[in-house]
C-alpha cells in the first residue's frame, strides 16, 4: 500500500531526510528525489520548494490533448474492466458516472490543470454529493486516484 503523508524521517546520523516524487518512468513507477537538512522544518521547507519547482499541470500526450476527458475515461474503463474484479469495476463506474464525468467529462485534456483538479476536490469535500453535505475524504481520495489512472 502506498504511503501517505510528508515522507520526512530522522536518520541514524541525526539528519532529517525528505522524499518526494521527482518523476515517473514510462511504466508509471515513481522515481524519488531526496533532500536532507539538520532540522524537520528545514526539510519541510525544502520539500515545499521542490514541489513548487515541479510542473503544476497534468502531463498529457500532445497528440491526444485535444480529446475530451469523457472519451479517454471511457476507453480506459473499457480496457481496465476485464483486468479487475466485478466489484472494482462497479465502484469505478459509480465514481465516473456520479462525480467525475459530470465535472470533467466535457473538458479537453489540455484544460485539466492541477489547480482545476484541486479546486474540484475541495468542492467535493465541502459540498459534493447528493445531499450537498460534502463527500468523505476516502471518496475524494478514490476520485482523485481514478482521475490519475485515466490520465
Amino acid at each position: 500500500m502506498a504511503r501517505k503523508g510528508e515522507n520526512i524521517y530522522k536518520r541514524k546520523d541525526g539528519r532529517w531526510e525528505g522524499r518526494y516524487i521527482k518523476s515517473r518512468s514510462s511504466t508509471g513507477k515513481a522515481n524519488y528525489g531526496y533532500v536532507y537538512a539538520k532540522s524537520y522544518r528545514e526539510v519541510k521547507a525544502k520539500l515545499i520548494s521542490q514541489s513548487s519547482c515541479t510542473s503544476n499541470s497534468v502531463t498529457v500526450d500532445p497528440e491526444i490533448s485535444s480529446d475530451q476527458f469523457e472519451q479517454v475515461a471511457m476507453e480506459w474503463f473499457q480496457a481496465i474492466c476485464p483486468k479487475v474484479k466485478e466489484s472494482t469495476s462497479n465502484k469505478y463506474r459509480n465514481l465516473l458516472s456520479s462525480y467525475i464525468l459530470p465535472v470533467f467529462g466535457s473538458k479537453q485534456l489540455r484544460d485539466i490543470t492541477h489547480e482545476f483538479i484541486e479546486t474540484q476536490c475541495n468542492f467535493f469535500l465541502v459540498s459534493g454529493g447528493l445531499k450537498e453535505n460534502g463527500l468523505s475524504s476516502k471518496t475524494v481520495s478514490d476520485i482523485l486516484s481514478l482521475i490519475r489512472n485515466v490520465l
